[in-house]
């Protein structure tokens, strides 16, 4: 077919086709410009079908009149529809040698060497200039940089540090570089290369808030300034082992004592960051659209002079699941070849896959899959889900499935699937069971669809209102079951200790003891000292501390 051929259409895919998997259909359409939704709506243009489709899909493609194709009419749709445009504003190439000019990026004034990565070469120098490419690439809209440059202009009245958490390849680094650098601070950085224990901060930091920068010494043609100080902490999160051991407490006590701001950078909020969580200012930092992502890096790619599509650079960027830096890294890295990405697309999709970038997850992550109701996960991703972690995963759906409700069904038929809900939660607990004292692990996909699939279909929805936090959304809890067990063992080990401490005396294990003895004692401690005197005390502590039979009598 013709380039970007499917370039506004919106396509949902159902049944089994005949010769093609439904990856592979995804996939078709996607390189030929076209976007496959989920679920059938007024905004589709085709439903492509195969065998045994779904028949709400069906019901609902019919009741909106949308064209229905199977698979060879949706050869045929690509095979005759002529080439779309991109609707992409143009852009005069510009090579990498070139000089760029002090309007256009203020405090940048040098020649860009053609080995320097796309990543420096379109970093932002300046948080004012939101319309350039440079900014784009940081997400203007997913980057906070207005509290952190009014916490920076206004630092004593603030929080003394700020804690900036999101995802990678979204600019946090470069926001708190470059809005240090317009508050007149001259940021110091201590990365995951850095060691930053204990010692290391407590005997180097206080120095260097009282020194000077060697960036101060090299101002060239006019006198030296002072400049303020700042420090980053970046990636914060990843503070462990020998090396870094006690850094975020001694984090911890420079904010409390310091004298200049302090940026703290993580990509997620471990619990070992709860305390430095509470002694600074929260910034968000959430990844931008992938549409976004696609029309920054265009403009990148026509400033460097690269020939690409957007079909091309949304496989980038759904590889690299959003990093920015890493799409830029990507880029520079096939185009050094061939800056002509479009006659080397088999290359750059194929490189794309293999540098697919893999995001480790855990149970909090994932668990909103099993209950999602609209665009609901295929059973292969939600048995993936699973195995982020099979030992805890049921026990977070046990805990959580109470907490859904879908608005579509009443109240009965609510009822009726959290019972079938229940049942499939009590089956997979005997299934667990057998399976564990077996060692037979064959049997977790199994349990997979037992224990979390079928219950959180069973139970999907949105949050309920008690449920849901004042601030919107919904909040899963952690199993309650870990502690009522943790109690009950605990419980169980005090009985043995009692029953050790009387079977010279007593013929009964450690259940006799609880249902038998234990009562009886309770009242036997109990009751003197409901009379509150001094030899009722004394009667009691005797009764505790004397291994005599005949204490043991009634």
């Amino acid at each position: 077919g013709a380039l970007n051929c499917l370039g506004g259409l919106k396509f949902v895919i159902t049944g089994v086709l005949e010769s093609l998997e439904r990856e592979d259909v995804q996939e078709l359409v996607k390189d030929h410009g076209g976007v496959i939704q989920k679920s059938v709506s007024k905004r589709v243009d085709y439903v492509v079908a195969g065998d045994e489709p779904g028949p709400s899909k069906m019901s609902k493609a019919r009741d909106l009149k949308l064209k229905v194709l199977d698979e060879d009419g949706l050869f045929e749709l690509i095979r005759t529809r002529p080439a779309q445009a991109f609707g992409l504003l143009p852009c005069t190439p510009c090579t990498r040698t070139s000089l760029i000019a002090p309007h256009e990026w203020p405090g940048l004034i040098t020649f860009i060497s053609p080995t320097t990565l796309f990543w420096h070469t379109e970093e932002p120098k300046s948080a004012a200039k939101k319309a350039s490419p440079a900014k784009k690439v940081t997400g203007s809209k997913a980057a906070p940089t207005k509290p952190v440059s009014s916490g920076a202009s206004s630092w004593r009245p603030w929080f003394q540090a700020v804690l900036m958490v999101g995802p990678p390849g979204v600019g946090k680094t470069t926001t708190a570089t470059v809005v240090c650098r317009e508050c007149g601070y001259e940021p110091i950085e201590l990365n995951a290369s850095d060691v930053r224990n204990r010692g290391l901060l407590h005997e180097k930091i206080g120095a260097l808030t009282g020194n000077k920068t060697m960036t101060q010494f090299y101002q060239q043609g006019q006198q030296a300034v002072v400049k303020k100080t700042a420090l980053i902490f970046d990636e914060v999160d990843g503070m462990a082992g020998n090396e870094d051991r006690g850094g975020v407490g001694e984090i911890i006590k420079l904010i409390n004592t310091t004298k200049m701001p302090i940026i703290c950078i993580a990509n997620d909020i471990p619990r070992k960051l709860m305390t430095l969580k509470g002694k600074c200012y929260n910034l968000r930092f959430s990844r931008p659209r992938a549409q976004q992502v696609v029309g920054a890096m265009m403009t990148v790619a026509h400033r460097e002079g690269l020939k690409v599509n957007p079909i091309i650079v949304q496989q980038m960027v759904e590889a690299a699941d959003g990093d920015m830096r890493q799409v830029l890294n990507n880029m520079y890295l096939f185009s050094r070849d061939d800056p002509d990405l479009v006659a080397q697309a088999d290359k750059v999709k194929a490189n794309a896959k293999a540098a697919h970038k893999n995001i480790a997850q855990n149970t909090f992550d994932v668990i909103h899959k099993f209950f999602k109701g609209r665009e609901r996960p295929n059973i292969y991703e939600l048995t993936d889900a699973f195995f982020v972690d099979y030992s805890i995963m049921p026990l977070f759906v046990q805990e959580n499935y109470l907490k859904h409700k879908d608005s579509d069904v009443s109240t009965v038929e609510h009822l009726t699937r959290l019972s079938q809900a229940a049942d499939a939660i009590s089956e997979s607990d005997l299934l667990s069971t057998v399976m564990m004292s077996q060692s037979n692990y064959k049997a977790l996909p199994v349990l997979a669809v037992q224990s979390c699939i079928r219950p959180g279909y069973l139970s999907r929805g949105s949050f309920q209102g008690e449920f849901r936090p004042p601030y919107g959304g919904g909040q899963y809890t952690f199993p309650s079951w870990l502690g009522k067990y943790s109690s009950q063992s605990k419980f169980k080990r005090y009985t043995s200790e009692l029953q050790q401490h009387m079977r010279m005396a007593i013929s009964a294990d450690s259940r006799d003891v609880r249902l038998a003895y234990v009562p009886y004692l309770r009242q036997r401690l109990n009751k003197p000292l409901a009379d509150a005197s001094r030899l009722c005390l004394a009667i009691t502590l005797s009764f505790v501390f004397n291994t005599s039979h005949a204490w043991l009598s009634p």
